[in-house]
């Protein structure tokens, strides 16, 4: 048995709050956890949208449902099976959606932030390190970088970006020895970062994000 492979068309979509103009100064893209849609993780950050700052939400290309054959859907990221080509796939799409949102505004005086919450922080550390466009803040929230990437290409990427890690005192899903493996691998890879620990869980709230934000 031989196993190929072939690229496709996919049609993904991705979420807006804003509307993109020459007024555009602050470009945030926001990756939403594992069986989280788009569209309702995008709802945590209505409010903050205003004529600068615009929120955009792409969402994981693979959806499921929540519950076995109905029920609530989810999307997702990646899985473990054939890993390489979900991550190409969902780095492509990203910058595409970064490419459609900067032609709409004056690229020349634009901030651009990453936001990867759980699952989506991998995501976000992924695109981070593909580098098809600068990225001015990184965020991590509530989840880790990938153990599989170029951390010497991170470290370097890191002097012209402001990365924060936020981790809450009472997440259930990312113990403590996680969260001590991710700062031994960060702090042996030499990286440039900012660790901040919340009270609460495994959660992104308004309140926290109104820090961040404005």
């Amino acid at each position: 048995m031989q196993e190929y492979h072939l690229p496709t068309i996919k049609t993904a979509r991705y979420y807006v709050l804003g509307e993109p103009s020459y007024r555009t100064r602050k470009l945030w893209i926001v990756c939403h956890g594992y069986a989280q849609l788009a569209k309702e993780f995008l709802e945590v950050f209505s409010g903050f949208e205003n004529d600068e700052t615009l929120i955009v939400a792409p969402e994981g290309i693979s959806r499921f449902y929540k519950q076995g054959f109905y029920g609530g859907i989810g999307a997702s990221w990646m899985t473990k099976e054939d890993r390489d080509y979900e991550i190409k796939d969902y780095l492509i799409f990203i910058n595409n959606v970064y490419q459609k949102i900067v032609s709409q505004v004056n690229p020349q005086k634009l901030s651009v932030n990453l936001l990867g919450f759980s699952q989506g922080a991998a995501t976000a550390f992924r695109a981070f390190i593909d580098n098809k466009f600068k990225v001015d803040n990184l965020i991590l929230w509530a989840g880790s970088p990938p153990h599989d990437v170029d951390y010497k290409k991170a470290r370097l990427l890191s002097v012209s970006t402001n990365i924060k890690i936020f981790f809450g005192s009472e997440d259930k899903l990312i113990n403590k020895e996680k969260m001590v493996n991710t700062i031994k691998l960060l702090d042996e890879s030499k990286l440039k970062y900012e660790l901040i620990t919340y009270n609460g869980g495994h959660e992104i709230t308004q309140k926290l994000l109104r820090n961040l934000l404005i």
